[in-house]
């Protein structure tokens, strides 16, 4: 039986990424998942027993999504049901994981948001042997709103995490920078493009869309082929009610980056930064 074609979100972390697969996901044809994490390891074995400590919030995820296809509700008892179905599975490659999902919620497309991942070359060789018949959603903000986030955010860890920092004399600490990690977000896009040569690539700028959700949601989901009446266009344009919006239950608690597009409207322009060539080749000044 031929699957039906997966659709992956990608973007600079923190840039709404979340929001947009929360939205198509609400499309009829489609069904959202959280940040699986499922690419940076080979076996579900190396999954569980590597995301522990400070990495265990990228299991939550995963645990989430199991408990509601599998127990049909997110609780305490549906992620316990999880964490036992994948201690029986441990042996299995982690692309079978991917192809359980898409397999579970067909005849609906999957729509995967991809974390830190995307920014690691193996893990991009693994989405792109996992989801060969892809379609690319590219998730953009601009790069001085994006700054305001991120720095918001425990002072840029996240920049600091992925490896984006700088301007530090020597000796000195660096500090995180938030636009080199969205150049960064860019390129890494583009690698996992060029493993995926034949995937239908497209874009939106998260300002656009938080401006008029169903007019952008609507334009977003006619280019992937999902269906556009009145409906699917309203319940797109309401992604905080996807089923993995907010914190999960105990044991798969980290909270998700999922938000009302009202929340996400800028009210004041951001302090300016020295745009990206990438930034101002799509239409930011």
């Amino acid at each position: 039986m031929s699957r039906p074609k997966p659709i992956l979100v990608v973007g600079a972390p923190g840039a709404s990424i979340g929001t947009i697969a929360a939205a198509l996901g609400r499309n009829p044809e489609a069904f959202d998942l959280p940040f699986l994490n499922i690419e940076t390891e080979d076996t579900l074995y190396d999954a569980v027993f590597e995301m522990t400590g400070f990495r265990a919030a990228q299991l939550h995820g995963l645990l989430r999504a199991l408990g509601l296809l599998l127990g049909g509700e997110q609780s305490m008892l549906s992620v316990e049901m999880a964490r036992r179905w994948l201690m029986e599975r441990l042996f299995w490659p982690t692309s079978m994981a991917a192809d359980f999902f898409r397999d579970r919620l067909a005849p609906r497309r999957a729509v995967i948001p991809l974390g830190a991942g995307l920014f690691d070359t193996q893990s991009r060789a693994r989405i792109a042997a996992f989801y060969p018949d892809a379609e690319i959603v590219t998730v953009r903000k601009h790069p001085a709103s994006y700054r305001e986030l991120i720095m918001s955010r425990g002072d840029g860890a996240v920049a600091t995490l992925l490896g984006a920092s700088g301007g530090a004399i020597e000796g000195q600490k660096k500090s995180p920078d938030p636009v080199k990690l969205w150049s960064m977000a860019e390129e890494a896009t583009a690698a996992l493009a060029e493993l995926l040569p034949d995937a239908p690539r497209h874009a939106v700028r998260i300002e656009d869309v938080a401006a008029a959700p169903e007019t952008g949601m609507g334009r977003l989901a006619r280019a992937l082929g999902l269906t556009t009446d009145a409906a699917a266009c309203a319940a797109m344009a309401r992604p905080e009610a996807s089923p993995f919006a907010g914190p999960g239950p105990y044991g798969a608690h980290a909270p998700s980056d999922i938000q009302p597009f009202s929340e996400i409207v800028e009210t004041q322009p951001a302090p300016p930064v020295a745009l990206p060539k990438a930034a101002r080749a799509v239409g930011y000044i």
